[in-house]
């Protein structure tokens, strides 16, 4: 979509305002999980050696974190866009996708 342009006054005395609409870009998480007593620090330890192949690699636009599902499950993620999605996929073999 392009950018829209409104023009008004505020009670400031300022100017025309440009205001950017854009849509979301479609994006792909990816899941690896853990489960026990240390589910937690290995999802973490995970999301380090996940940071570092998607620096290593260049892959842009991807998030990355850790979250529970509940007691003794963890799980890393990756939130990719989709032009990245298919290689990061074959690359990493998550455990689910959404």
């Amino acid at each position: 979509m392009r950018p829209w342009r409104f023009a008004f006054r505020s009670a400031l005395g300022y100017g025309d305002v440009a205001v950017s609409e854009t849509a979301p870009t479609p994006t792909t998480t990816f899941y690896w999980d853990f489960f026990g007593p240390y589910a937690e620090r290995t999802a973490r330890h995970f999301d380090v050696h996940l940071q570092q192949f998607l620096e290593k690699n260049a892959v842009a636009g991807c998030q990355t974190g850790v979250e529970s599902a509940g007691a003794g499950h963890f799980a890393a993620f990756c939130v990719a866009p989709l032009e990245v999605a298919d290689g990061v996929e074959r690359a990493l073999r998550p455990r689910r996708k959404k």
